[in-house]
């Protein structure tokens, strides 16, 4: 016995089933609530008070006395016996135990809480617990804990005309049912589980009551679309959680995006509260922000073969092209992909997407995507990806006129992508190596210049100083024509690229 006034034994009447009781001490200091967390209990104990300790001594010695009699006889002896103690004040007198709690023990299965009906409170948290059972006759409890059991499915809820508040934190839940029998719901809470849609949340749409709603760390952030119900959320509202999401994933990826033009690779940013969010609506998975990438590493069960299309929003492209290769495992239906603000910038970034498998579909939208401004990333992507059988490029079917005018442009080598991912690149290089090359032209026509200069000092020769007037006077024309003729041809990039194109190919 813990020196608190609880003693905790085993009948022989009743074996494997602990049965408490609370002295008369304990019972007057605090009537209304009972403690029995952390006592190695592995199933839930009955609940006797003092006098039904002396009770049951009795009802064990009457039934000792009258084992030899005859059944007939032993019937009568107990209706009499029990007419007897119903008479007796506290046999069953349980009504003011109000609160007891049961929690961080092991118990595996919700029991013997058939005499417990004006209890207010049970808290059955940290528990073994792997089915919500038994609790119909209590009408009046108003808070249920099972947080951190390992309940899958929220369900056999019915008779609880009165809970308010139902905590289910840290199970195993993948299936909600039933919350639409309970009227008087305020307070739900299912952080830390594995619900996957907002299919799952359909009854609370019937919980009128609720105020409180709390499911963060799921495999899916939920849904929002249908929640009118809800008059008042006392914590952040779902719709208003989801769109402050989105807004901060947008507002990192802007961030991101202008350091990369700056050449800041130092991306410290703090985040002060979620940016990022990952939902399942149907069978589409929408991702937003860097941060839900890691859904696409959880488990998903059976939903990997439901996803047939997914979203990237305000995520560097840079950071989904690892997962690339694992889509195709990992949703065996998907073939359709869609990248909105996700920073494709070059012919590169296209070419990684022929890891995949099989792509029917694919959007690359003009906002926040670079590669859209080049006048050729529609074919380059109609023939980098052929091997993956596209057949519509940004809600566009594409034609086989398309698909020969790609391979015409780019067909005959696979490496011409790199060729023209650094096209850019060496245009810059030979425009530089053209600026030193007139630099040096200038220093040497200088040098000449001087040269000549004393030449003509020397020899004082008038020819010799005319031609250093000449070159001095015609040189900064002779450079800036050739200069702007450069310029002249690279201004049509378009005709630019299918002119060097064409030198390629021959």
């Amino acid at each position: 016995m813990a020196n608190d006034g609880v003693i905790i034994t085993e009948l022989s009447a009743l074996p494997g089933v602990p049965v408490a009781y609370r002295l008369f001490e304990a019972k007057k200091a605090d009537p209304k609530k009972l403690d029995l967390s952390r006592r190695e209990l592995t199933v839930c104990p009955l609940v006797k008070g003092e006098d039904n300790l002396r009770l049951l001594n009795l009802q064990h010695n009457v039934i000792r006395k009258i084992e030899h009699l005859s059944i007939f006889t032993k019937m009568m002896y107990l209706d009499l016996y029990n007419n007897l103690i119903e008479n007796i004040d506290g046999l069953s007198n349980l009504e003011c135990l109000r609160v007891l709690i049961l929690g961080r023990n092991r118990i595996k299965t919700i029991s013997n809480l058939e005499n417990l009906t004006s209890l207010d409170v049970l808290d059955l948290h940290g528990n073994m617990i792997s089915k919500i059972n038994n609790l119909n006759h209590l009408k009046k409890l108003r808070v249920l804990n099972l947080a951190n059991n390992r309940i899958t499915v929220v369900e056999n809820l019915n008779g609880l005309e009165g809970l308010t508040e139902l905590n289910l934190n840290e199970n195993c839940i993948n299936t909600v049912i039933d919350l639409d029998l309970l009227p008087l719901l305020q307070k739900f809470y299912v952080n830390f589980n594995g619900i996957k849609r907002f299919n799952s949340f359909s009854c609370l749409q019937k919980c009128i009551s609720l105020t409180e709603l709390s499911i963060n760390e799921n495999i899916f952030s939920v849904g929002y679309q249908n929640i009118a119900s809800f008059k008042k959320l006392d914590l952040i509202s779902i719709k208003e959680k989801r769109r402050k999401a989105i807004k901060n994933a947008e507002n990192e990826w802007f961030k991101m995006v202008t350091k990369k033009k700056k050449s800041d690779r130092s991306l410290d940013m703090k985040q002060s509260s979620i940016s990022h969010l990952a939902e399942l609506h149907e069978n589409v998975l929408c991702l937003y922000g860097n941060g839900s990438l890691k859904s696409l590493e959880k488990d998903w069960g059976t939903d990997t073969l439901s996803v047939i299309s997914i979203s990237f929003t305000f995520i560097l492209f840079e950071e989904i092209r690892p997962f690339l290769s694992k889509l195709s495992t990992g949703f065996p239906a998907l073939n359709s992909l869609v990248f909105d603000c996700t920073n494709i910038c070059n012919f590169n970034d296209i070419n990684a997407l022929s890891k995949l498998h099989k792509l029917d579909h694919l959007t690359i939208s003009e906002k926040g995507n670079s590669v859209t401004n080049l006048t050729l990333w529609r074919d380059f992507v109609v023939f980098c990806l052929s091997n993956l059988n596209l057949k519509t490029l940004n809600s566009q079917q594409i034609s086989e006129v398309e698909l020969k005018r790609a391979f015409k442009i780019f067909g005959g080598s696979r490496n011409r992508s790199n060729e023209l991912n650094n096209f850019n690149h060496s245009r810059r290089k030979n425009s530089n190596n053209f600026m030193k090359h007139l630099e040096h032209m200038k220093q040497e026509v200088s040098f000449k210049s001087l040269s000549s200069n004393s030449l003509t000092e020397n020899d004082n020769s008038s020819a010799m100083v005319h031609q250093k007037q000449l070159l001095e006077k015609f040189l900064p024309k002779i450079i800036f024509s050739i200069i702007k003729e450069m310029t002249l041809e690279m201004s049509d990039l378009e005709i630019y690229c299918k002119q060097s194109l064409e030198k390629i190919n021959v």
